[in-house]
């Protein structure tokens, strides 16, 4: 580059800018390996995620425009949560309220990072991405367990109510957690790409137990729908017949391995009790008069009488309780503007992501396997507030980045 006519280094040419490119993977593994780990705010996930960004000095970013819709939807989400912050402002509170909405911002961003870097170097990217998110999910994992079995005496840390949450505030963020690495190492099964197929079955054991023992009924119907739209989604993409076939012996056998290994969690009486328990379609919580249900219906006119929303924190004070409803909390939170653009967000994220599944490249069934969890994700908001889920961004950017790989790779002669 070329000032008033003098040759000099460009800040992505000199030394400062190659070592932050070289730092990048690292930094990239780190930021991915630490949304694990959020027993408390802000995490060390937002710090190493601050040094991911500081290494893109090392490259020149190139956002490309397949994802500017998305990047619009995410400014207007957050404008609107910017004005019904705004209004409770002095009704005390602040602080939660202001870092409530700052971590909206924050996440936002990070969707927009992990596309861009998809999208540049999908396999590359993926394959980092992956094995941070499979390392944290194993540690993860087993501190849920270790919790729930009181060893050590860590009960008290690693649980919550009697379930397991390892090392996230909630059992009900846990367990969707350990999903996308559930439905990676399954989708690995069917195809026989593993290289170490022991080490990967012990660790989806590891994973599945822990999600298992989260207690969160959520978590277990979202990952019968992943695994069963992976599956479904993967027998329509395979061309020939062995891979078709290998997808229905292993479905018959994966069916009859987790119905063992749930008779063999279930033999343990704390277990049983437990399950007995969790196993019913609704709590208590849920009925009634001033359960979960009765307090969204009781919201709905309220909320369609306050364009610019109630503001964060005010569902709660009014009702009791959150939401427990992404869709209606995007409303209350956000008001109407955040409320339409968060679920016109959903929507562009799941259309986009499902025009380029049957699209043939390198990372066609890496690209079927993050939407199957992605529309997971999306089905679990209808229970449970997502809105500020680490890893509901991270597959939300994984899509959009995958879809912007292919959408670059048909474009180009």
């Amino acid at each position: 580059m070329k000032i008033m006519g003098t040759a000099s280094l460009s800040l992505e040419q000199s030394p400062l800018g190659a070592l932050a490119k070289r730092a990048q993977p690292l930094f990239l593994w780190l930021t991915v390996f630490a949304s694990g780990f959020v027993m408390f705010e802000p995490s060390p996930y937002e710090f190493f995620f601050l040094l991911l960004v500081l290494t893109l000095m090392g490259s020149t970013p190139r956002l490309p425009m397949i994802l500017l819709p998305m990047i619009v939807l995410l400014v207007l989400y957050n404008i609107g949560g910017l004005i019904a912050t705004v209004q409770v402002l002095g009704k005390g509170g602040e602080r939660n309220v202001i870092t409530y909405t700052a971590i909206s911002f924050y996440l936002a961003i990070t969707l927009v990072i992990f596309a861009g870097l998809v999208a540049q170097r999908p396999l590359e990217s993926f394959r980092i991405i992956r094995h941070g998110y499979m390392v944290a999910a194993a540690l993860v994992a087993l501190t849920g367990i270790v919790g729930y079995f009181n060893v050590a005496g860590l009960g008290d840390i690693f649980t919550l109510y009697g379930r397991a949450k390892g090392t996230f505030k909630d059992p009900n963020v846990f367990g969707p957690f350990l999903i996308l690495p559930i439905v990676l190492l399954v989708q690995d099964i069917w195809l026989g790409s593993s290289r170490h197929k022991i080490a990967s079955l012990l660790l989806l054991g590891l994973l599945l137990t822990g999600l298992f023992l989260s207690f969160s009924r959520g978590a277990w119907g979202l990952v019968i729908i992943c695994l069963g739209v992976m599956t479904y989604l993967m027998f329509l993409a395979s061309a020939d017949l062995r891979t078709r076939g290998r997808i229905i012996l292993w479905s018959v056998l994966g069916v009859l391995m987790l119905a063992l290994m749930v008779v063999g969690l279930l033999s343990v009486p704390q277990v049983r009790q437990a399950f007995l328990e969790r196993a019913a379609l609704t709590q208590d919580y849920d009925k009634g008069e001033n359960g979960r249900f009765a307090r969204q219906r009781k919201a709905i006119p309220l909320l369609l009488d306050k364009p610019l929303g109630l503001g964060p924190y005010q569902f709660g004070k009014r009702y009791g309780e959150d939401p427990h409803n992404v869709y209606l909390n995007g409303f209350a939170a956000y008001g109407w503007l955040g409320g339409i653009s968060y679920i016109l967000l959903v929507l562009l994220t799941l259309a986009v992501g499902a025009r380029y599944l049957f699209s043939r490249t390198p990372w066609q069934f890496l690209h079927i396997a993050v939407f199957s969890v992605f529309l997971g994700l999306v089905l679990e908001g209808f229970l449970v507030d997502t809105d500020h889920w680490r890893h509901f961004y991270l597959t939300a950017g994984l899509l959009w980045g995958l879809s912007a790989a292919t959408h670059a790779t048909l474009r180009s002669p």
